[in-house]
C-alpha cells in the first residue's frame, strides 16, 4: 500500500511541475456515479451502488489541474455465523465519506471541446457504522445488540482516466476511477474499488 501511495504522489508531483507559477482557473460542480464492484468482503453485499458529492477543480495550465471531491456512499452488508447451538446475524449499515485529491493531466488544451485526461493521487475515507447483532439461541431465545461507532481513517491510492466534454460555462467529465485502499478496521469493505463517475463543472 505504501508503494502505491508513493507512486501516486510521485506521478502527481511530476504532472504538476512548474504549474503552480500560473494563476489557476477554478470550476465548481458535482460528481456522481455508480460502484462497479461490490467492495464488500466476508458478507452479503447490500450497499447502495450510487456515489455523489461536490467537487472543485483548479486548472493551472492547458494540461494540468488538481481536483478535490467529497463523495458520499451508503454501505450495507449482512454476515451470518452458524454455531453448534446458536446463529449470529451481523447486520452492518454505514455512511461513508471519501475525500480524493487528484492531479490531472489533460492531453488537449482548454480550447478543445473534447479533452481526454488521466488522473492519480490519494483519497481518505471515514465510515460511520450503525448496525446490529442478533443472536438466535436454542428454542425461542433471541438477543439483539446495536452496533454504533466509526472506522479508523482509511487511505487509498487512486488512478483514473476519462474525458472532459464541453466548452464555456458547463462541461461533463465521464471517467473510470480505481482506488486501492489500505487495511481499514470498522466495516467489511474491500480493498479494490472501481467506480464509473460523471462530473459536471460550472
Amino acid at each position: 500500500m505504501r508503494k502505491n501511495l508513493v507512486f501516486a504522489l510521485g506521478i502527481t508531483a511530476i504532472l504538476g511541475l512548474n504549474s503552480f507559477a500560473e494563476t489557476p482557473k477554478f470550476s465548481l460542480g458535482a460528481t456522481g456515479g455508480i460502484l462497479i464492484n461490490d467492495g464488500i468482503t466476508g458478507a452479503r453485499h447490500e450497499s447502495r451502488r450510487y456515489v455523489v458529492g461536490p467537487s472543485v477543480e483548479a486548472r493551472f495550465t492547458d494540461h494540468f489541474g488538481l481536483e478535490f471531491n467529497a463523495l458520499y456512499r451508503r454501505l450495507g452488508a449482512t454476515s451470518t455465523f452458524n454455531g453448534a447451538d446458536q446463529t449470529i446475524v451481523n447486520r452492518h449499515r454505514g455512511n461513508s465519506w471519501e475525500f480524493p485529491l487528484l492531479g490531472k493531466f489533460y492531453f488537449s488544451g482548454q480550447e478543445k471541446k473534447i479533452q481526454p485526461f488521466v488522473s492519480t493521487g490519494w483519497a481518505f475515507r471515514k465510515i460511520w457504522n450503525d448496525g446490529d447483532v442478533t443472536t438466535f439461541g436454542p428454542g425461542d431465545a433471541t438477543s439483539r445488540d446495536r452496533i454504533t461507532g466509526s472506522s479508523d481513517t482509511g487511505v487509498g491510492a487512486v488512478f483514473g482516466g476519462g474525458v472532459r466534454v464541453g466548452q464555456g460555462r458547463v462541461s461533463f467529465s465521464p471517467e473510470f476511477r480505481y482506488t486501492r485502499w489500505g487495511a481499514q478496521s470498522g466495516f467489511p469493505t474491500g480493498r479494490n474499488q472501481v467506480d464509473f463517475l460523471v462530473g459536471v463543472r460550472f
